[in-house]
């Protein structure tokens, strides 16, 4: 894994989102959480596709009208990533990630 390049305008480092093709990887994005989670990675998810919110549904929009959108928001997660991290806490969730990529 690699942090974003520098000098990205208005980067707010609160999260980290990474968008994984879980399949890929023989896992669904609760088993995915769930093995980092057991490693003692905690993550997150922030983002769902606008138009299946509430307010997305109420304007008539329905499921697989934005599938870009839709697979975003099913394939994303959140990393830790806040200001008391050390590198040796970045080291640790890119390990575990890896790890649990590769089985």
């Amino acid at each position: 894994m690699a942090l974003p390049p520098q000098g990205l305008p208005r980067q707010s480092w609160n999260m980290f989102n990474v968008l994984i093709p879980y399949a890929q990887f023989g896992h669904t994005r609760q088993s995915f959480r769930a093995a980092l989670q057991a490693q003692g990675v905690g993550t997150g998810m922030s983002y769902e596709a606008c138009h299946l919110t509430t307010v997305g549904r109420g304007y008539v929009y329905t499921d697989g009208q934005f599938p870009n959108a839709e697979r975003i928001a099913r394939e994303t997660i959140t990393l830790p990533l806040h200001a008391a991290m050390t590198l040796e806490d970045v080291n640790h969730v890119c390990a575990v990630v890896a790890q649990v990529l590769k089985r």
